[in-house]
């Protein structure tokens, strides 16, 4: 098990750990969940963790922010 607090020590765990699960906050200080997850999406397909995504605004109750919208599109 390891921990990443920011995208890209979450990144860098991509290549050097090869993690099978990953529970990805999307929104990440520095680089955001959604740029880590399309690293993730570019790795070989066995290579590939299985990512259970979230966001602490919405486990918090709070409402997503507009802008997150965009990325998903």
């Amino acid at each position: 098990v390891r921990v990443a607090l920011e995208g890209r020590a979450a990144i860098a765990a991509l290549d050097s750990f090869r993690p099978h699960v990953m529970i990805l906050d999307l929104m990440l200080p520095h680089v955001n969940g959604w740029t880590v997850l399309a690293r993730a999406n570019e790795l070989p397909r066995d290579r590939r963790p299985l990512v259970i995504e979230r966001d602490r605004h919405l486990l918090l109750g709070r409402a997503v922010r507009p802008r997150l919208a965009a990325h998903r599109e």
